[in-house]
């Protein structure tokens, strides 16, 4: 049987990554998009896989999500994990304020990716 104390580590574990997945995910996905808007207005998500396909294919994460940004019947960011919205995220030109709140979403991102990988449910 579980000790208390490995209860709370579990407890602990399940709510960080429901607040990750959950509200964070939903913030890395505005956030996409509010770039998006800011950087080419009235440009489609799949016209900005389009104009950045080769820089995208480029890379170790491009080529491993390929199939979900680059989908035969359009590109759906509800498929999309923090990942995938961080490295996308990144082609925008940034400034000052942008690499401020980039720099917060990359905390977020490490932190999901180390609870993910952690082998254990406990924190």
């Amino acid at each position: 049987m579980a000790s208390s104390k490995e209860m709370d580590e579990e407890e602990n574990f399940t709510r960080l990554m429901l607040f990750l997945e959950k509200p964070c995910l939903k913030m890395m996905r505005e956030f996409f998009y509010k770039r998006l808007e800011e950087t080419s207005p009235g440009l489609s998500v799949d016209g900005f896989l389009k104009n950045n396909r080769t820089r995208i294919l480029q890379t170790k994460h491009g080529k491993y999500n390929k199939n979900k940004y680059f989908s035969p019947g359009g590109t759906q960011t509800d498929d999309w994990d923090l990942g995938m919205l961080y490295h996308m995220t990144s082609y925008f030109p940034a400034s000052l304020h942008v690499n401020h709140i980039m720099g917060h979403l990359k905390v977020i991102k490490q932190m999901r990716d180390e609870l993910c990988h952690l082998g254990k449910a406990h924190v």
